[in-house]
């Protein structure tokens, strides 16, 4: 299942524009969120859920955007929360044969992918995907009040292998409300003040 491919390309392209600024810088934040995460909570205020870990079958869109050709690919989701809250869903597509030139992608657990990622040198990423999604669109149940729409955005990563030049690595972000309001909220609160 996961986040289409398609979803990208029906996205509203032009709403990124009206955000409230601050929605909009930490949809733009380029650093490791979980840093910025870490430098405002302790460790016990922020939790890593991991959803799931799985080879799947890959897809044209995928295999388009990692730049190969496999039949399979490996996911990884996770869920951080701060508390009882759940601030951003992460989906992580990558090669099968990614773990053995990153070893440690195979034993991240319940660490996050950022705190390796922004810790090596010479990795390269895209320019940001943005998208609307509907909370049916994730793979994780969340409950909310009320029908609420999430803003996503989505990158490649290119990472130093051991014996390749490059591992490719899709990144996709989902934020929750409470993190970057949709486009009718006027609400602030969360990740967006302290990036």
């Amino acid at each position: 299942m996961g986040i289409n491919s398609e979803i990208w390309h029906r996205a509203d392209w032009s709403a990124l524009a009206y955000l409230p600024e601050r929605a909009n810088r930490i949809l733009k934040y380029s650093g490791s969120l979980t840093e910025a995460l870490q430098k405002h909570f302790s460790n016990d205020d922020l939790q890593l859920t991991l959803e799931d870990s799985r080879i799947e079958k890959s897809t044209p869109e995928i295999n388009k955007k990692l730049d190969i050709t496999d039949a399979e690919i490996l996911k990884r989701i996770v869920v951080i929360s701060l508390g009882p809250k759940p601030y951003i869903y992460a989906e992580t597509y990558a090669p099968c044969w990614a773990t053995d030139e990153l070893p440690w992608l195979a034993d991240l657990g319940r660490e996050t992918l950022g705190q390796y990622l922004f810790s090596i040198p010479n990795v390269k990423r895209s320019a940001f995907e943005y998208a609307l999604l509907d909370l049916s669109e994730l793979e994780v149940e969340f409950i909310f009040e009320e029908d609420i729409t999430l803003w996503a955005r989505r990158s490649l990563f290119k990472v130093p292998g051991k014996n390749t030049a490059e591992v490719p690595l899709l990144v996709t972000e989902v934020f929750m409300q409470h993190v970057a309001p949709s486009i009718v909220s006027e609400t602030h609160s969360g990740v967006e003040y302290y990036c």
